[in-house]
């Protein structure tokens, strides 16, 4: 199993959601990580690529919205630091908890703030993210 979890980590990599979709059909766990991307899960990477329809097919597949690496950070982190939007707005209604913090207390809205992602930080405040 732990070689569909790397195969599925590369294809949200990739953004290759018909990959994602096989793999998942297949077996694959949707929670898996890769063995290169550390704790990461295929959701985190997907997010932090901005590949919304690999976000959208994992979360289908019913992958944890809210699961952290070791530092704390999640896949809503990963999308607002990089400036994805659309994954920002589908992780939120998918239920990702909006004010969750990671190590040093970094929130997805103070990642996105900091990186000057504006459309990511209008989506964070607009699901009322607290600003302090």
């Amino acid at each position: 199993m732990r070689a569909r979890g790397r195969d599925l980590v590369d294809a949200c990599h990739a953004g290759r959601v018909d990959a994602v979709l096989s793999l998942i059909a297949h077996g694959a766990d949707a929670d898996e990580g890769g063995d290169i991307w550390h704790d990461s899960t295929a959701l985190m990477v997907a997010s932090a690529r901005g590949h919304v329809a690999c976000v959208r097919a994992l979360l289908d597949a019913r992958a944890a919205v809210d699961r952290a690496t070791t530092a704390g950070t999640t896949a809503l982190m990963y999308a607002s630091r990089g400036g994805h939007a659309d994954c920002v707005h589908t992780l939120l209604c998918a239920g990702a908890a909006v004010d969750r913090a990671k190590e040093g207390g970094w929130t997805a809205l103070a990642l996105g703030s900091r990186a000057g992602r504006v459309g990511c930080v209008r989506a964070l405040l607009r699901a009322r993210a607290a600003v302090n």
